[in-house]
């Protein structure tokens, strides 16, 4: 079809068209001025932005039951209707209340449900260095604590304030594990704090808990506290990445970490320290980003993904991007900047925004209006910038929620595009995907929240109902072909969508299942506080006017100017957006072609 082409391609053809259809008499011109007329009208007919031959308009067909229909202008609507977003909400409802009561029912206390053959997993004891394992798993509960806050979001109130009491009387931290201190730190902690302040707030007397006495506060504390030496014992300040829940940080052990394992900690350590009124944890997790930012190269402005915490040099050749090893670190750099109303920090991301957008960043410079080659994020040599490997990986596809909270709505919504084609190629994300073959390099999908997560506050920011289709078919696929015995299986193979593994991993409920819901659930709390709520990377809500009542420690100097506005100039919520978009899909018809033969889905 000549029309789904730019005009340079196929004008050419027009004017053969022209040739060949005028017929041999006297009026052959007005023939043809009349039908080069009738091209240049299709031809601006064609430029408006529409569903195409792309893989959407199918999707679009699927979950209305019907094609999507001009509205006044001519232009393609993508609406919802509200009895169809109430269906999805129930569903979503459904799926949580299956996966939690299956891990309530097979495996509590136990940390995670086995999900085919509906049994408890805990740690790894008979092999210490199984670290896919132990690193996450540590005797404590863990699928009940970081499924706390999605209780509340979804309005299981009964359960929620029966789970607090569980813990109150059950939890202990006083076990025999060795625990990753990242996973420990945004799974538990994180749950446990955002669940304490859920169940004090004012706004929300529904969540209020009978005789509550801030034991969710103590547990956080004492977990804090044991984390906490992970800090006090590293030379560099950087923070072991494993602590042994009763003997401190173990002796021998491994000295390698990651970008993001290591500086992500800030939300929660310092939400905790002011709640008890104790500056130590803050001031730990401050001094670890200052020492992480001491190691960016002086040549690209880059920071490596591993690290060793002792001496600082940058581990795997250099390598340097924004997925695995390093996606929380930019995220939670930014949110903690909000969150504590601190500029230093804002200007820490800024200028790390400005080298990963100048050495990492490919593809046409105009993501929503030019063409050319789909923007993607590349990995590089952090020394250099040059290019380091073909792939990108699942996690990844939360950059764009961190592009959106930076004000780059143009390239959050590129970035989703096209991880939400990958989604639809293959059902459930890979988990890594190699761009210039265009096939998943990793083939396994643990059911990862991070596209959900850009889904829903694009959403939230544009009203755009392209982003509720998204999300339908997420939940259409999760349903299809992860939902297993007692709940939800990773997928070992994307190629063999019946091939599962037996594992419901805690952030399918703690942050999966709450994105989705809160999508489809235009009136939820949550939504309703939106601009005061600030997300934990996993997925906790913490009140930013909450935090900031708390008495404030002492400053703590990054000696960071601010720059002024550079690639990441914009500000939160500021998107000016046309409303016109609301109801277009957010890319044009040559850009979707682009992007279905960038992501395979037209090979």
């Amino acid at each position: 079809n000549p029309f789904q082409l730019p005009w340079r391609q196929w004008a050419p053809a027009a004017a053969s068209m022209l040739r060949l259809a005028a017929p041999p008499s006297g009026h052959a011109f007005f023939f043809r001025l009349q039908l080069l007329l009738l091209l240049l009208l299709l031809a601006v007919w064609a430029s408006f932005p529409r569903p195409s031959g792309s893989v959407y308009e199918q999707l679009l067909r699927d979950s209305l039951g019907r094609t999507v229909y001009p509205d006044s202008g001519g232009r393609y609507r993508a609406w919802m209707p509200a009895s169809e977003r109430l269906r999805y909400r129930r569903l979503v409802r459904d799926m949580f209340a299956f996966g939690y009561d299956g891990y309530m029912r097979h495996a509590f206390p136990a940390d995670e449900l086995n999900p085919i053959l509906c049994r408890g997993r805990g740690p790894d004891r008979a092999n210490p260095d199984n670290i896919n394992i132990n690193d996450v798993l540590g005797d404590y509960s863990l699928g009940l604590v970081d499924s706390l806050t999605t209780l509340a979001v979804v309005g299981n109130v009964s359960e929620f304030r029966r789970a607090v009491s569980l813990l109150a009387d059950r939890l202990s931290f006083d076990t025999n594990s060795t625990v990753q201190t990242f996973e420990a730190g945004i799974r538990v902690l994180g749950g446990l704090l955002s669940a304490h302040l859920l169940a004090t707030d004012s706004r929300l007397p529904e969540l209020r808990i009978p005789g509550y006495g801030d034991q969710l506060l103590l547990l956080a504390r004492d977990l804090a506290n044991r984390l906490l030496v992970a800090f006090d014992r590293s030379p560099t300040g950087i923070p072991h990445p494993r602590v042994h829940l009763q003997r401190g940080v173990p002796e021998g052990g491994r000295l390698d970490t990651n970008l993001a394992g290591a500086g992500s900690l800030l939300l929660e350590f310092a939400t905790v320290g002011r709640l008890v009124g104790d500056p130590t944890f803050e001031g730990a997790a401050r001094r670890a980003v200052s020492a992480l930012w001491d190691l960016r190269s002086r040549v690209t402005g880059l920071l490596g993904s591993s690290l060793n915490l002792t001496d600082g040099r940058w581990l795997h050749e250099g390598l340097s991007g924004l997925g695995a090893g390093s996606d929380s670190f930019y995220e939670i750099l930014l949110k903690s900047a909000v969150y504590l109303d601190d500029p230093q920090l804002g200007a820490l991301f800024s200028q790390s925004m400005d080298s990963v957008a100048w050495h990492q960043r490919a593809g046409r410079t105009d993501c929503l209006n030019g063409l050319g080659q789909h923007p993607i994020w590349l990995n590089t040599e952090v020394r250099t910038g040059h290019l380091a490997n073909s792939w990108c990986d699942a996690l990844q596809a939360s950059w764009g929620a961190v592009l959106l909270l930076a004000g780059r709505l143009d390239e959050a919504i590129c970035l989703h595009a096209y991880f939400a084609n990958l989604m639809h190629r293959y059902k459930l994300l890979p988990e890594r995907f190699n761009w210039r073959h265009r096939q998943p390099e990793v083939l396994f999908s643990p059911l990862r929240p991070e596209l959900a997560e850009t889904n829903y506050f694009l959403y939230r920011a544009t009203g755009n109902h392209f982003f509720l289709h998204v999300g339908a078919a997420m939940v259409d696929n999760l349903n299809k072909y992860a939902k297993s015995t007692c709940g939800y299986a990773t997928l070992h193979n994307v190629h063999n969508l019946t091939d599962l593994e037996d594992r419901q991993e805690s952030f399918f409920l703690a942050e999966t299942v709450k994105y989705l819901y809160l999508l489809f659930d235009e009136t939820n709390w949550a939504n309703r506080m939106e601009t005061d709520l600030i997300f934990t990377t996993e997925g906790h809500p913490l009140s930013i006017a909450r935090f900031r009542s708390l008495a404030r420690p002492a400053g703590f100097d990054f000696n960071v100017t601010p720059p002024a506005a550079g690639w990441s100039g914009g500000a939160c919520h500021n998107f000016n957006l046309d409303r016109r978009l609301r109801h277009l899909l957010p890319l044009s018809t040559a850009q979707w072609v682009e992007l279905d033969r960038a992501t395979g889905l037209s090979d």
